[in-house]
């Protein structure tokens, strides 16, 4: 091809057909942007790495875990953080069976002192005094023979009243 002024010529001096046309590079750029973002593993900024507080309470998590049971006798309550005005912000229920007691405790303390707030003063929390619920074993009657879960009991009282 030979290079021919005002036909169709391209910055490079290579003769181009009338009918295409180099593409707009503001197009290009675009396409090889939307291209590029599409490749990306996760398409956001990675993730935070946990707060201590985070950490924690997935430990105290996984030490729980299903809270399998067979019986109403291995199921407990735990009481999780710390209020304002005093007593626990939450319990979970968990099965002597599965876990631990004295590796729950201490980490149910790390929790508590990851959560503590830095300066004192500066937790805010309503001031009602939640009771221990208990737990129970709760069993899926369709399936008789099977494990149950420990279950927190329903609250009774006052905190069983809906929050207006």
């Amino acid at each position: 091809m030979s290079w021919h002024p005002g036909r169709g010529n391209n910055d490079l001096g290579i003769a181009l057909h009338q009918n295409h046309r180099m593409p707009n590079p503001c197009l290009a750029a675009l396409a090889f942007a939307i291209l590029v973002g599409c490749n990306s593993t996760t398409g956001s900024a990675p993730a935070a790495p946990p707060t201590p507080a985070q950490a924690a309470m997935a430990r105290i998590e996984a030490l729980i875990g299903d809270a399998r049971c067979d019986d109403n006798a291995e199921c407990r309550s735990v009481a999780i953080g710390q209020r304002a005005c005093g007593g626990p912000e939450s319990y979970l229920a968990w099965s002597s069976r599965r876990t631990d007691a004295a590796t729950l405790e201490r980490a149910v303390a790390e929790f508590a002192a990851a959560s503590r707030p830095a300066r004192p003063g500066d937790a805010l929390s309503t001031c009602e005094v939640l009771r221990d619920p208990g737990a129970f074993c709760a069993r899926d009657a369709a399936r008789p023979g099977t494990a149950g879960r420990c279950r927190l009991r329903p609250a009774r009282g006052p905190e069983a009243l809906p929050k207006l």
